[in-house]
């Protein structure tokens, strides 16, 4: 059970602010390294672009409690919106590309996102989907070539001249909703699940009170293999606590039993995150 320590003298905060702060303390500590490209990228590039996504969804009037919506599979940039949101206090949720199209379909009736980011690969089955649910969200953003009717995800990754004065989300309240993730669906249709700022830092490391003991910020032990997507709320306090923490993930798109012996060879000391379905091959 999480409680709230009422002596905390910080009255103000969120998961954007403790995710900013953490990106940029550890910004040459190494963040994620893309499986499939063998591409590297640092928490200080990553923050980079997480506030560039997050400076372009303020210009297109997206802010606090809209809903920002993303399917997509693992690559270096499908965190990207999720932590973009946090920081302008809107509320990021996943929609996962395995699922079934019934899921999907009533997910996107229940959340209503106001922008959604969509790999190339899901987007003409996403346009199905959510012609079915009726939803239109105000913005279609495509990670990779668009159509012309849709936001290239490149175009959110200029430059700003403001960059430097971007300013984080904060609220005085820590049981407003900051994340929504869904249930598993076993007993029926998923349904969200609404996280808030105070047990999602509570639970993944305690920014508000307890500013973690770094020793080194150049260096790190293990790294996280990472083959859940964000819809997941394990792969969420993965996610979370490996930035509060300095932490390398390595971004897998699909699990093959074969390559993560070789991945765990390459990286030796390794923390396998993912779905129990991923695991089957072992058993």
């Amino acid at each position: 059970m999480v409680t709230e320590n009422k002596e905390s003298k910080n009255t103000r905060y969120s998961l954007g602010l403790a995710l900013y702060a953490h990106m940029k303390y550890f910004r040459n500590r190494i963040a994620q390294y893309e499986d499939e490209t063998d591409y590297v990228d640092t928490y200080g590039a990553l923050l980079t672009r997480c506030v560039r996504v997050a400076m372009k969804l303020q210009e297109l009037d997206i802010g606090e409690d809209d809903i920002v919506g993303a399917c997509t599979h693992n690559h270096r940039n499908s965190c990207v919106p999720f932590i973009a949101s946090t920081f302008i206090g809107a509320i990021p949720v996943t929609f996962d590309p395995a699922i079934s199209d019934i899921d999907t379909v009533s997910l996107l009736r229940l959340m209503q996102p106001k922008v959604i980011f969509i790999s190339q690969e899901m987007l003409k089955d996403f346009e199905t989907y959510m012609e079915k649910a009726q939803v239109k969200p105000a913005y279609t953003i495509v990670f990779g070539e668009s159509r012309g009717q849709y936001m290239s995800f490149d175009e959110f990754l200029k430059p700003n001249i403001k960059e430097r004065q971007f300013k984080v989300y904060e609220t005085s309240n820590p049981k407003k909703t900051a994340v929504v993730v869904f249930s598993s669906g076993t007993t029926g249709l998923p349904k969200g699940i609404c996280l808030n700022h105070y047990t999602l830092l509570k639970q993944s490391g305690s920014f508000r009170d307890d500013w973690p003991e770094i020793i080194n910020s150049d260096t790190v032990d293990s790294v996280i293999l990472l083959y859940s997507t964000l819809y997941a709320i394990s792969a969420v306090g993965t996610l979370i606590g490996a930035v509060l923490k300095g932490e390398a993930k390595v971004l897998c798109k699909s699990f093959n039993a074969k390559r993560f012996f070789e991945i765990v060879e390459k990286y030796k000391r390794c923390v396998a995150s993912g779905e129990s379905t991923d695991m089957t091959p072992f058993f």
